[in-house]
């Protein structure tokens, strides 16, 4: 459980916390809001696979998780995980008393300019930033021995790393809901075999083909058809000891109705993680 360090000698949390503490703090706590974000988002694509007409559900869940934690999480438990971990206390400014709801609010309403807030902070003599000013707050530094302190950043920096192999992991999953990927997989599904120039499925033989090489470089242009319509794929290839090998494969579009933008899938990889579903930024 999460303590706000209440009960801390009177003395031993005078100093105002720092800029570079409290933007560890920040970042910290934001890394988790986005991890929050990318879970929620990657349960919507397994129950309801994304398209292009649906990209922009993650986006604005992620942000309205954001704002929410950001407004209702110190409400709740007067702290939060990123000044947990370095040691950052917020007070009112009159008083050593947690700050109010309305004040909270004050202060998360001022992270929309997080420039100018770390701004003011530099230049100001109590380390306040420009929310603590509108909401009369101060940020203390909690004062730790270092075993205590180094507990915790090495507790976190274990979390963080946990927190992004499952992030990439639920995007990869995701990412095999979505057509375009399907499609692909179909494409090799089929055996297809290349020569100076992909043959293609047997249902698609025949169809117009367009090669462009350049040096040790080329790509082809291959209509392909699955179960939901007929995309376009581009297949990039290298030439490696005189014979051609795919490199990478991207997708041009997929059915009309779904309005993909440029997808760019790794070969290497076998696909897995490599596919852009839209869903918040790792970091």
């Amino acid at each position: 459980m999460i303590s706000n360090d209440k009960n801390l000698a009177p003395g031993a949390a005078r100093r105002p916390a720092g800029v570079f503490r409290r933007g560890a703090a920040f970042l910290l706590d934001n890394k988790l809001l986005a991890s929050l974000g990318v879970w929620l988002s990657a349960a919507l694509g397994v129950v309801m696979p994304l398209d292009g007409t649906l990209l922009w559900i993650p986006a604005v869940l992620s942000a309205l998780v954001a704002i929410v934690a950001q407004f209702f999480l110190p409400v709740l438990v007067g702290t939060s995980p990123g000044r947990w971990v370095f040691g950052v206390r917020v007070v009112a400014d009159d008083e050593d008393a947690p700050p109010s709801r309305k004040q909270w609010f004050i202060r998360g309403a001022c992270l929309v300019a997080v420039p100018v807030e770390a701004i003011v902070a530099a230049f100001d003599s109590n380390k306040r930033r420009l929310g603590d000013r509108l909401a009369r707050t101060r940020a203390l530094r909690v004062e730790r021995p270092w075993g205590q302190l180094f507990s915790r950043l090495g507790l976190a920096l274990v979390g963080l790393v946990l927190l992004h192999a499952l992030d990439l992991f639920l995007v990869s999953r995701v990412s095999m809901q979505t057509d375009i990927y399907q499609a692909t997989e179909e494409l090799f599904a089929a055996e297809a075999t290349w020569g100076e120039s992909p043959a293609g499925p047997p249902e698609l033989a025949g169809a117009p083909v367009r090669v462009l090489v350049r040096n040790d470089s080329g790509a082809v242009v291959v209509p392909t058809r699955t179960q939901k319509g007929e995309t376009l794929l581009e297949i990039v290839f290298k030439r490696e000891d005189g014979r051609w090998k795919p490199d990478s494969v991207k997708a041009l579009n997929a059915t009309p109705k779904r309005g993909y933008s440029f997808t760019r899938i790794s070969t290497s990889s076998r696909f897995t993680g490599s596919v852009s579903v839209g869903v918040a930024a790792l970091w």
